[in-house]
């Protein structure tokens, strides 16, 4: 025997007595986790030592069949969550999820060469009772991991009083508090679910999309509430009562009525059911709210049960939620039914069954149960450059067979991508849309996120049966661009191409389409059907564009597509057409618009003025279908005097218009024209003292403008045009990739909208697998509208896209500007009228409203 050896031999004997001492002493318990590396670094040194001096027979099977770490002991791990009190109904459904991923990982032969060990306990989600049973399971049971707890706040007191000090990794399926990502937990905290720093803004976006723009909410005050109420607040375009409530109150009646004042149109229950039922109670009782929206920890069979769907029945919350079917979640949902007989309508049973077998694999990678080893490769074995494997018995042991062969995994989530960063946390995932309906939960759609750089899709993994061959074009996508880069536009054209240029940009950075990169020509209208149309043959018959982007102003479009573009078969979307003529125009469905009608854009304008306290005003309107129709939608929705008096464009001199307009005594002009000629009858107005108060529209939303007339004239002066909504995830991206592109926001309209055109015709090309001009046409409304799964374009989204639809995936582009849900006339019929102001010789934002056309 070498003298190394008999080193080695001499300190596992000490090591073994060292354990022996411990335990024989009767008035000091044992340091479970100072036994599990005692004996792990036994373990090792023992293998050490095996290998000091292999055979040649030994070294040949050693390389024909890897001998797999056998532990002494069963890898132990621990379940945290509540059994009892107000969170009592979620406990038992997760714990499924625990369970079906231990009988996972045993049927496939255990991890380290023993069946894993389950040990419960009961957090009650009270901190006192919950950080008493982490420290029983830690030195008692000797777990050496823990999967919970469930509610932010006990997961936050359990990590920072007990597991952190104690060196045991806390694995939480629920907590989703932006709070645990900068707790005290020296990297022992980690989450299977995602932040609510992204369900926030999906929350959000559904009170929006469901025409709110007042809203109450009530708020727990811990860690989960006010975590959710700042997300939320932060995405939040509209008017907001947020209102903490305490946990255990015998009435919200007080906080409830701080949420309904200034007219709050729905109440947000940020919440957990005990309360909820409370306050939803007394909401109806006393006639405060009967809209409510709600998330993940109101998202309860109890609660429904205990109010009555009669109630509750169509209303929608949010929820972290798996993202559209994968091999992983499809596996994972069949193992589920086969145990359990079907799949539970309650949160965080995926994330579970995720937490319990990322431990299992990082002990197997580790080759020990010592918890800081289990700790150190959790990353390891959830994320690139491994080889994926999916949730599911096959594709667990399919994983542990991989580790003991000595390769690297990536563990595909049945819930998220388990792709850790370094503070625990999983940076991309799906939220959820769910509703009560007939007394049960049903999920309605889900959103992706990455949290690494602002809310965005993540590229999807295709499953094997939808992988299929990319198809590749025999030449590059042409996009055309039609615009003003002359005459009365001439302002926008420039700002508007911005739009579209970053949309090829993206499209390209994603891959580009059908195999190659995606290509612009640029066109000029200038305000001259003539010249439009001229151009317009130029892009379709010389350079052979494949779909069209633009013309700007109404009767160019109208003019463009009735005249070439619908007889050519070639697709236009214009971003800032708003006439309702569009609407009805003779063109064989190659029509469409990315901007809203303006028959939304009317009424909001009738209500600026009302709200401004004119009851008589004049109107001066361009003679074109764009003046026409805005002026006669202004004109239905009006309640008060109006002299509607029409102008045509490049007349040297309004005067005799103006007095029309300013007859009995009208008190503000209505600008519905194009800064060329509204430079000039403002001036006019202004010397001869007919107006000094004005009252603007899209068209006349101009820097160019308000500089040639000067600020102080027109300062403080507001005006209407179509708008994104309240920042959405999409608009959040195509903002910051806008930003860091070009270093600020355009301040005039119609550059969002742009984006989306260009972006819709790449993705409806790829989805097609044709550069045919009428089979872009015919995919565009299946790649923006229902029931694909949303992806927010903007940034890495629109690459995702891209993927999503190469591989066969039904996808629904959500705009930077708009839903892009495209009618049978190409119409978007919701959407967004904003209200905007001259402030300081600067065009700022000031306020959006809602519409739903379809109403």
């Amino acid at each position: 025997m070498n003298r190394a050896l008999k080193k080695i031999l001499a300190f596992g004997l000490l090591a073994s007595l060292a354990l022996g001492l411990l335990a024989a002493c009767g008035d000091d318990e044992p340091d479970p986790q100072q036994q599990q590396r005692a004996v792990a670094e036994q373990q090792q040194d023992q293998q050490g030592m095996t290998a000091a001096a292999p055979s040649t027979q030994q070294q040949e099977q050693q390389q024909d069949q890897p001998t797999a770490p056998v532990a002494e002991g069963p890898l132990k791990i621990g379940f945290l969550a509540d059994f009892s009190g107000p969170l009592a109904e979620f406990g038992p459904a997760i714990q499924t999820g625990v369970e079906l991923a231990i009988k996972h990982l045993n049927d496939a032969g255990g991890v380290l060469g023993h069946d894993v060990e389950l040990v419960v306990g009961d957090t009650g989600l009270d901190p006192t009772q919950a950080t008493e049973e982490a420290r029983r399971l830690i030195e008692v049971e000797g777990v050496h991991a823990i999967v919970g707890p469930l509610a932010s706040s006990i997961t936050l007191a359990v990590t920072e009083s007990v597991a952190a000090s104690a060196g045991v990794p806390i694995i939480s399926p629920s907590a989703t508090s932006p709070q645990l990502t900068i707790a005290e937990d020296n990297d022992y905290l980690f989450r299977s679910t995602t932040s609510d720093a992204a369900q926030g803004p999906v929350l959000a976006q559904l009170a929006a999309d469901q025409g709110l723009s007042n809203v109450g909410v009530l708020f727990l005050n811990d860690p989960y509430g006010q975590g959710l109420a700042e997300a939320f607040a932060g995405a939040w375009g509209g008017d907001a009562n947020l209102v903490s409530i305490e946990d255990g109150q015998a009435s919200y009646l007080s906080e409830l009525q701080q949420a309904a004042s200034n007219g709050a149109q729905a109440l947000i229950a940020i919440a957990f059911p005990q309360q909820a039922e409370v306050f939803l109670r007394e909401a109806l009782e006393q006639g405060l709210f009967n809209h409510f929206l709600f998330v993940d920890g109101t998202k309860s069979q109890d609660l429904i049960d205990a109010i009555g769907g009669d109630y509750l029945n169509g209303m929608q919350g949010t929820a972290p939620a798996a993202g559209p079917e994968s091999d992983s979640l499809r596996a994972f949902n069949e193992a589920y039914i086969a145990e359990y007989d079907e799949l539970s309508p309650l949160p965080f049973i995926r994330e579970a069954y995720d937490a319990a077998i990322a431990v299992g694999l990082a002990a197997e990678l580790a080759g020990s149960v010592d918890s800081d080893a289990i700790r150190d490769n959790l990353r390891n074995a959830a994320a690139p450059p491994g080889e994926s494997v999916s949730a599911g018995a096959e594709g667990i042991a399919a994983a542990l067979d991989a580790i003991r062969s000595g390769d690297q995994i990536d563990y595909a989530g049945a819930a998220t991508s388990l792709d850790w960063d370094g503070n625990g946390d999983v940076t991309s995932g799906y939220i959820g849309v769910w509703q009560y309906a007939d007394g049960t939960i049903e999920e309605v759609s889900v959103t992706a996120f990455d949290l690494s750089g602002g809310p965005m899709v993540a590229t999807p993994s295709a499953s094997d049966d939808q992988q299929s061959a990319a198809v590749v074009a025999d030449e590059p996508l042409k996009i055309g661009l039609l615009a003003d880069f002359s005459g009365p536009l001439a302002e926008f054209g420039p700002s508007i191409q911005t739009g579209v240029e970053l949309a090829i940009k993206q499209l390209n950075d994603g891959g580009g389409v059908l195999g190659h990169p995606v290509q612009l020509v640029t066109g000029d209208t200038a305000l001259d059907p003539t010249q439009a149309t001229e151009e317009t043959r130029r892009l379709i018959e010389v350079e052979g564009v494949h779909a069209i982007v633009g013309p700007l102003a109404s009767s160019i479009t109208l003019a463009v597509v009735e005249s070439v573009a619908a007889d050519a078969g070639v697709l236009v979307i214009s971003p800032s057409a708003t006439s309702p003529q569009l609407t009805i125009a003779d063109d064989n469905d190659f029509l469409f618009r990315s901007t809203v009608s303006d028959a939304a854009q009317g009424p909001v304008l009738a209500q600026l003025a009302a709200d401004e306290g004119y009851t008589n005003v004049g109107v001066i309107f361009l003679n074109d279908p764009y003046g026409q129709g805005l002026a006669e939608a202004f004109e239905a929705a009006w309640g008060g005097d109006a002299n509607l008096v029409s102008i045509e464009p490049r007349q040297a001199s309004y005067l005799a218009e103006l007095q029309q307009a300013a007859d009995n005594d009208a008190e503000v002009l209505i600008v519905i024209a194009f800064p060329q000629e509204a430079e000039i009858f403002i001036r006019e107005a202004l010397e001869q003292g007919l107006f000094d108060e004005f009252l603007f529209v899209d068209g006349s939303k101009s820097q160019e403008l308000v500089d040639a007339i000067g600020g102080e004239y027109l300062d403080g002066m507001k005006g209407t045009a179509p708008s994104p909504g309240p920042e959405s995830p999409a608009l959040l991206l195509f903002n910051q990739s806008y930003i860091a592109e070009y270093g600020e926001l355009s301040p005039l309209p119609f550059v969002a909208e742009a984006y989306d055109a260009a972006v819709a015709i790449g993705v409806a090309a790829q989805a097609a697998g044709s550069l045919d001009r009428a089979a872009i046409r015919d995919s565009l409304r299946t790649v923006a509208g229902p029931p694909g799964d949303p992806y927010a374009i903007g940034g890495e989204g629109v690459g995702a896209a891209l993927a999503a639809v190469a591989q066969g995936w039904e996808v629904d582009l959500e705009g930077a500007a708009t839903t892009l849900d495209w009618d049978e006339n190409g119409d978007i019929t919701s959407g967004y009228i904003g209200v905007w102001a001259y402030q300081g010789g600067e065009i700022v934002e000031i306020s959006v409203t809602a519409f739903d056309l379809n109403e």
